[in-house]
């Protein structure tokens, strides 16, 4: 018998548009904010901190939201 798994999750984002998302997010981002979530919506990736929000177009299957540390949009902009 074969185990079920979970379909894949895959997420397409062209470089310059997460790049621009991010810096955008990075610059509107308090000090107060202590995480930054990751959502994929209406053909998008939301990136929002506090009063930072920015979207990329992506395409894909990603039905969850994921929260990572504000340093990671520090690093990545």
């Amino acid at each position: 018998m074969t185990p079920h798994s979970d379909p894949p999750y895959d997420l397409e984002v062209a470089r310059a548009d997460l790049l621009h998302a991010v810096e955008i997010v990075a610059g509107l981002m308090g000090k107060q904010s202590s995480g930054v979530s990751l959502q994929f919506e209406d053909g998008c990736l939301w990136i929002e901190s506090g009063a930072g929000i920015a979207k990329a177009p992506a395409c894909g299957t990603w039905p969850l939201t994921i929260i990572v540390g504000r340093s990671w949009v520090r690093r990545l902009a």
